[in-house]
C-alpha cells in the first residue's frame, strides 16, 4: 500500500486499581483477535502486535515526554493502528459533572487535532 495513513485509537477508562497497561492489553488483544479473524482468511496472523515507546519534545517549550502505545501492524497489507490509553480514575477525588466531562473531551480532541 502506498501512502498509508496511520490510525490511532484512544481508550479512555477509569476502571479500578490495575497494573499499568492491563486494560489496554486486554482491549488490544480483543481487537487483534477480531482483525486477524476477519482478515486471516487471506493470510493468517495478518496483524502483529508490538509495544512502542517514542520520545517526544515540543519545539516551542522543549517539554519532553515518552509515549507508550501498542501498535497493530500488518506490514504493507494494511495501515498500522496505534492504540493509546488514558486512565483517569486516579485523578478523580470527587465526582465529575457532565459539564466537566464535555469540557475535558473538547480539550482532548482539540489537542489531538493540533497534534
Amino acid at each position: 500500500m502506498e501512502n498509508q495513513e496511520r490510525t490511532a485509537i484512544l481508550v479512555i477508562h477509569g476502571i479500578g486499581e490495575q497494573n499499568p497497561f492491563e486494560t489496554l492489553d486486554q482491549f488490544v488483544r480483543g481487537l487483534w483477535t477480531a482483525a486477524n479473524d476477519h482478515y486471516g482468511l487471506q493470510a493468517p496472523d495478518v496483524f502483529q502486535m508490538s509495544h512502542a515507546q517514542v520520545s517526544r519534545q515540543t519545539a516551542a517549550t522543549s517539554e519532553s515526554w515518552i509515549e507508550n502505545y501498542i501498535e497493530l501492524g500488518a506490514g504493507d497489507k494494511f495501515p498500522s493502528i496505534d492504540i493509546y490509553e488514558y486512565y483517569w480514575a486516579y485523578q478523580m477525588t470527587e465526582q465529575a459533572t457532565i459539564r466537566d466531562i464535555i469540557e475535558w473531551l473538547k480539550e482532548t480532541s482539540d489537542y489531538a487535532s493540533k497534534y
